[in-house]
């Protein structure tokens, strides 16, 4: 039986997110602040107090209070309170036990570990997608530095995998693709996807959408999300039908695709990798 996956304490995940994400925080903490101290004895809001300046300036520093602490407790829910990492939800949708999985992550990787005790096998493999052109988030910087993977992977350019064709039956994707901004290189992506799985070969996506509840949760930030439409139309560029669609949360939407014919956008087949 394999080891269980480490425990994290309570507030981990809201710890993680915050500091990857400090200077927002910090940003927000001014602007509570300023909004506390400052605006109540302004002399322009004095003038304004019984009327709608000074109503729109009050919900601006609760709708800041709100999206700052709630998203670090949405965060804690979504990654620590609803155990996603520790896999268990994945025996639902993956009945055969893949043995050649390849996860794919951007830098901060809490999934490759648990993917080795759930599936073991000398042959699963991990890829941090590494593109200075493409992938610019500074927080994805500062939890390479931070963070380190406790698995090794290699790094790759999320256009060129350096994987053989054909040789993969699984590929996992949690809450890494999105970071992948640009529409032709996300599509690329997935056709890339498509040329590295066996006939029949599947991907799990996980990731937070662009919808009410995440934008409830995060405000502003949810724009950092993708929609559902645009992971669709990903899918359908590189080859892929759906064939489960299930939330894990309410602010988190997964996904499992199957590899059903040649993706739309070129991929590098025929290519010799180790």
């Amino acid at each position: 039986m394999n080891a269980p996956v480490p425990t994290r304490p309570f507030g981990y995940w809201a710890f993680i997110i915050f500091r990857f994400n400090w200077p927002f925080y910090a940003a927000v903490a001014l602007a509570l602040a300023i909004g506390a101290f400052v605006l109540p004895h302004s002399p322009l809001f004095e003038q304004c107090s019984n009327g709608p300046l000074r109503s729109c300036a009050w919900l601006a520093f609760w709708l800041a209070a709100f999206w700052g602490v709630g998203s670090l407790g949405v965060s804690e829910i979504v990654y620590g309170v609803s155990k996603v990492f520790e896999l268990d939800w994945l025996d639902a949708f993956l009945p055969s036990r893949p043995t050649r999985w390849l996860n794919i992550h951007c830098g901060f990787d809490p999934a490759s570990r648990a993917l080795r005790r759930k599936y073991p096998s000398p042959e699963g493999l991990a890829i941090e997608l590494h593109a200075p052109d493409l992938i610019t988030e500074a927080s994805i910087q500062r939890a390479r530095g931070w963070f380190p993977s406790e698995v090794s992977a290699r790094t790759a350019d999320p256009r060129r995998l350096p994987v053989a064709d054909g040789s993969r039956d699984c590929v996992f994707l949690l809450f890494a693709a999105h970071e992948i901004r640009d529409r032709a290189a996300r599509n690329a992506f997935f056709a890339e996807l498509n040329r590295v799985l066996e006939a029949g070969g599947r991907v799990v996506l996980v990731e937070h959408l662009r919808d009410a509840a995440n934008a409830a949760a995060f405000g502003p930030g949810v724009f950092h999300f993708l929609s559902r439409a645009t992971w669709m139309e990903a899918a359908r560029a590189g080859g892929f039908v759906i064939l489960r669609e299930f939330p894990l949360t309410p602010f988190v939407r997964g996904f499992v695709l199957e590899k059903w014919n040649a993706p739309e956008t070129g991929a590098h087949a025929g290519e010799t990798y180790e």
